[in-house]
């Protein structure tokens, strides 16, 4: 019997499901805090990371991928692993 075993793709980020609480409370940490109601804040970027050097950084807010709407970290990874399977199947660029 032949078994094999996900690879799920690193990243080097940590996230957030934004919510109206925590919303709230980083706009009283900092008043140019984007306009939102939902999506993902970025907490945490791991140095040398695909996302750093994607350019991500700690509190950026993710509301679109591949110009998809994000309002949770699910929606994010789902968008993300169909992203990737288009690019493995040459269906994408």
């Amino acid at each position: 019997m032949l078994y094999r075993r996900a690879v799920w793709p690193w990243l080097g980020f940590k996230m957030l499901d934004l919510n109206d609480m925590i919303i709230a409370q980083l706009k009283e940490r900092d008043v140019t805090f984007p306009n939102v109601k939902k999506g993902v804040l970025v907490a945490m970027v791991t140095p040398g990371s695909p996302v750093d050097r994607a350019g991500f950084h700690p509190g950026d807010v993710v509301i679109e991928f591949d110009g998809k709407p994000v309002e949770s970290i699910r929606e994010l990874f789902n968008h993300f692993l169909s992203f990737c399977f288009m690019v493995l199947l040459g269906e994408r660029f």
